[in-house]
């Protein structure tokens, strides 16, 4: 390392905050580590010019680093290559910090023979949307340890930063699905995923469900779309949408229908959240309904961006072989 290299870097976007900024950054300032021992980066995605100016004026020790035209994955990735430290950790602006967080985290890794390690997540809930998100969170980390399995979690992660290079960073393009994407990589390098349960980070949980709810369309894009593009190493599993269109029993009048089915399965569970907000099973189970459906349209709008293009934009075709060894799909190859 250079002579003015940290131990480990913060690396956090400004964007999505939701209201916590001044909270979290706080919290990532006022570490029990010793602050020549670390950094915190801050990308900027230009969005909010005056908070930008801001949180420049207010925390002079802060690296604000231009990410403009980034979305979110793309806003780490630059982080991660302006950041000094040997270990980097990752994070949002609507999480806040335990005092000893980086502490925990960093003595977990150099304890064990993981390069990386999730923190423990607890939730800040404004209503029954942040909890029923805080409740799936906690059941997914549940069945990810109990499969002997690392997750990759942007609410708290620390990572060396030699491994995020072999992984390659966060591929971009996939926007939240690559979370997933990074954590099947570092797996099939053989890096090691564990929990470092003693560092802590309070997650301020999406209140809005139209927030909410385009983030999982987002995930849903990515997923299927890295079903189309990417290798069995990359990716968690294929998703039953991608198996049909690849074998071509989801497509033009059929795969309308199943956009309806999943629109309405939508408006029924957001209706039922909405009469039901006092029973919290109920609205749990609408919840979860909603959440799954939002996913689902989201694969199902990937589809369709390639049906449509299949039926005519004259694109050079690609060809890619279906999971369960069926006839492989032609479909249409972008241009870069």
């Amino acid at each position: 390392m250079s002579r003015n290299a940290k131990l480990v870097s913060v690396v956090i976007p400004i964007c999505d905050h939701r209201d916590q900024v001044y909270q979290s950054i706080e919290s990532f300032l006022n570490q029990s580590m010793s602050a020549d021992d670390m950094e915190i980066v801050v990308l900027c995605d230009g969005v909010d010019l005056s908070l930008e100016r801001e949180i420049a004026g207010r925390y002079p020790l802060l690296r604000l680093i231009p990410g403009r035209g980034s979305n979110v994955p793309a806003l780490y990735n630059v982080g991660v290559e302006a950041a000094s430290g040997r270990f980097v950790y990752i994070s949002e602006m609507h999480c806040v910090a335990e005092p000893d967080c980086l502490e925990e985290a960093i003595r977990f890794i150099l304890g064990s023979n993981a390069t990386c390690a999730a923190s423990r997540s607890d939730g800040i809930n404004g209503n029954l949307i942040a909890e029923g998100e805080q409740r799936i969170f906690e059941n997914d980390i549940r069945r990810w340890r109990d499969s002997g399995k690392g997750k990759v979690t942007i609410r708290g992660f620390l990572i060396e930063r030699s491994a995020w290079n072999r992984a390659g960073g966060l591929r971009s393009e996939f926007g939240h699905y690559s979370e997933v994407m990074l954590g099947q990589r570092l797996e099939a390098l053989g890096e090691r995923i564990g929990y470092a349960d003693r560092s802590m980070v309070h997650h301020c949980n999406q209140s809005d469900l139209e927030s909410l709810t385009a983030e999982l369309i987002d995930y849903g894009v990515g997923e299927c779309r890295s079903n189309a593009e990417c290798s069995p190493a990359e990716r968690l599993g294929v998703c039953h949408e991608w198996v049909k269109f690849a074998n071509g029993r989801m497509s033009g009048l059929r795969l309308a229908l199943q956009q309806t089915k999943a629109t309405l399965s939508r408006q029924w569970s957001r209706l039922i959240m909405a009469l039901f907000s006092s029973s919290p099973e109920i609205f749990q189970q609408a919840y979860l309904t909603h959440w799954k459906t939002a996913i689902r349209i989201g694969r199902l709008r990937y589809i369709e961006s390639l049906d449509r293009s299949a039926r005519g934009d004259g694109l050079e075709p690609l060809t890619i072989e279906s999971q369960d060894g069926d006839a492989a799909v032609s479909l249409p190859r972008r241009a870069a």
